[in-house]
């Protein structure tokens, strides 16, 4: 968790250089299709045996439609680095959500366990955003 929280920071700092280079359709790839090749690098049989076995309906369908969220909050992200005058300020909001998942996922969804490693987390991201800024 601590060392998602740091990547995080780095995709951050990263998007924001990046936004000011390529279009949103290839930000969104770059955003995409890097998480996805890291993931079926590392688990290359796994996926192949869920997808000759999955359903395609649920198995695309579903997920597909509930990615436009987080296509729009890429987007988002995309524009607002391209477009502020201080991407750093930009980077410390987007990475705050960290903290507020963190407190939301302890008294909403009740998730007890390992409060500690997460509130180190969430120290680390707001840690992370003061460095971005400095």
């Amino acid at each position: 968790m601590l060392l998602s929280a740091f990547f995080f920071s780095v995709f951050q700092l990263a998007s924001a250089d990046i936004s000011k280079d390529v279009s949103p359709a290839t930000y969104l790839l770059i955003a995409y299709i890097g998480a996805a090749l890291v993931v079926f690098t590392l688990k290359a049989k796994v996926v192949m045996k869920d997808l000759k076995a999955g359903n395609m309906k649920t198995t695309f369908g579903i997920p597909l439609l509930t990615a436009v969220p987080s296509l729009g909050n890429f987007l988002f992200a995309y524009y607002a680095y391209r477009d502020a005058p201080e991407p750093a300020r930009v980077a410390m909001l987007l990475t705050s959500q960290v903290v507020f998942t963190v407190i939301i996922s302890y008294f909403v969804l009740n998730e007890k366990g390992q409060v500690l490693r997460k509130l180190a987390a969430a120290g680390l991201v707001v840690l992370a955003a003061f460095l971005i800024k400095g």
